[in-house]
Parts: C-alpha cells; sequence; structure tokens
C-alpha cells in the first residue's frame, strides 16, 4: 500500500492514526504518524471510494456501490452499513453521519452506530431542502445544510434529529395502529384491536414527552452577492469548530477576462471577498488557485 495522501483534509485525531486511501490498489490503511508508517490495511470493495474519519469514527464512502460502511479500528474490519442514494452528499462530526439525496432534497442525520437507520424507507427524513443544497457537521454532531433556492442557512443538532426522528415514528405508529383497529374492528377480531390500541399509546406517550422542535436558521440573502443567481455559482459548505461558512464561488469579468470570484459567508457577521482578505494582508493571491 502506497501512502498518496489523506484522503479528506477534514480529519481529527486522538490516537495518532489516520486513515489514508488508495485507489489504485483498492485499500485504505491506518497511517500510524508517530513512526510514519502504514499499520493496518483494509481491501475496499470498488476502486470508487473515499474515507470520512474523525477521531475513532472512519466510514468509507464507496460511491461504486452507494454505500458506507464504518470501519471497526481496533479489528481492522468494517462493521455496520447502509446504502446511500446514488446522488448524495456525505458528511460526518461529532459522533454524526448526514447525508443529503441531492435528487429528492432529503437529509437524513444519524448516529455513526445507527447507519442501518439510514435504510428504513418508513423513516422520514430529517428535513427537506431545494436543489443543488450542501452540508456538513461540525465538531459537535450539529448538521448544517445552505439551501441556495432560500439562501437559507440550518442548524440541527443531533439531539434535535434524535426528536425529529421519534416524533415522526410516533405519527406513523399512531396511523398504523388507527388503521389497524378500524380493520379489526371491522371485522369484528378483538385481539388485533387491542395490540394497535397499546401500540398507539405507547408511540403517544414517547411523542407527548418532546417539546415541539424549532431549528435554527439564517436568511443569507442579504450578505450573498447577487443571491437570486446562485444557480450559475460553484457552493461549499464548511464548519470551523462550531461555526459554519458558505462558499459562493462564481466568474466574473475582469478587464476583459473571466476570474473566479470567492465569497466567503458566515452565520453571522460580515462576509468578505478572499481577494479583499488578500489585498488587506498585502498578499497576491490568485483566486483560482484558492
Amino acid at each position: 500500500l502506497r501512502y498518496e495522501g489523506v484522503a479528506t483534509a477534514d480529519v481529527s485525531l486522538d490516537d495518532g492514526g489516520v486513515w489514508v486511501s488508495s485507489t489504485g490498489d483498492t485499500r485504505l490503511g491506518r497511517l500510524n504518524h508517530p513512526i510514519r508508517e502504514v499499520d493496518a490495511q483494509l481491501a475496499a470493495a470498488t476502486a470508487s471510494f473515499d474515507i470520512l474519519q474523525e477521531a475513532d469514527d472512519v466510514l468509507i464512502i464507496d460511491e461504486g456501490l452507494d454505500r458506507v460502511e464504518q470501519v471497526d479500528t481496533a479489528a481492522v474490519a468494517t462493521t455496520s452499513g447502509a446504502s446511500l442514494p446514488a446522488d448524495s452528499l456525505t458528511a460526518l462530526g461529532g459522533g454524526t453521519f448526514a447525508v443529503l439525496d441531492s435528487g429528492t432534497g432529503d437529509v437524513k442525520v444519524v448516529p455513526v452506530a445507527q447507519l442501518a437507520a439510514l435504510e428504513d424507507e418508513e423513516a422520514e427524513p430529517t428535513l427537506r431542502v431545494g436543489p443543488r443544497s450542501v452540508i456538513d457537521v461540525d465538531v459537535e454532531g450539529t448538521t448544517w445544510v445552505f439551501d441556495p433556492t432560500s439562501a437559507t442557512l440550518t442548524a440541527v443538532t443531533a439531539a434535535q434529529a434524535a426528536d425529529l426522528a421519534t416524533l415522526a415514528r410516533g405519527e406513523l405508529d399512531a396511523a398504523e395502529a388507527s388503521q389497524s383497529a378500524e380493520e379489526s374492528e371491522a371485522e369484528e377480531a378483538g385481539e388485533t384491536g387491542d395490540g394497535a390500541e397499546s401500540t398507539e399509546s405507547a408511540s403517544s406517550d414517547e411523542a407527548s414527552e418532546i417539546e415541539p422542535v424549532e431549528l435554527a436558521t439564517w436568511d443569507l440573502a442579504a450578505s450573498i452577492l447577487e443571491p437570486e443567481e446562485l444557480d450559475d455559482a460553484a457552493l461549499s459548505l464548511t464548519t470551523v469548530g462550531t461555526s459554519a461558512v458558505v462558499m459562493v464561488t462564481r466568474e466574473i469579468r475582469v478587464d476583459g477576462e473571466n476570474v473566479p470570484q470567492i465569497q466567503v459567508v458566515p452565520a453571522t457577521g460580515e462576509a468578505v471577498l478572499v481577494v479583499d482578505v488578500a489585498a488587506e494582508a498585502g498578499l497576491d493571491v490568485d483566486a483560482s488557485e484558492v
């Protein structure tokens, strides 16, 4: 296994080990930085894979199979996993995994230890957003989503995601129990009706203990240059600590030439242009290389 670089720049470590990929060899390995050696290797299922890592949480995102697999770093083997949408964006942080289905706009947020929940077809998404939305997860497990159709940034904490899942599950169970009870009553089958009533009661009790979930949102329309023309811009979202910033990149005409313009837009505070920041610092920055 050749060490060809870290698969992602967003890596947080606590044991001195960083997992790196070699798509040519269809393998990933653990680079023990203190001794500068690869001390563990694992075969990937396809050559189209990437790695997400935070501390001991290591995930293989296999675009060839549209699947995520968790790596047991002690056993050096994959454990739990789940299918992913064919066109999706993924993010990891604070023990939380988030996936955005770019085709439907569905965002699902689950604990890393519960990846299988992503395959629950009856589960409602954590939230739905518009086309070309982007996501990231910060160090505390809060999922951030920027929706360019409304120029809105939304934050979902891990606790809020769990509450939303519980509320949605309670509503679904209650609806199914009610339907089952009606069918049982029509058939005069008391046993099935009693069981349905019990399920509805348990779901209602669980959901009744949860306060309504209000997600924090920020309207960035006033901060973004020409927010109505975001369809022509490249968008990305990144987190630093517990703060999120949206990067808007587009081409503009300067002296008869097309040059990239990069704007950094935080949730709070003033948006800035990369070239302006560089100029203030006395730096000559080529925006095309940022």
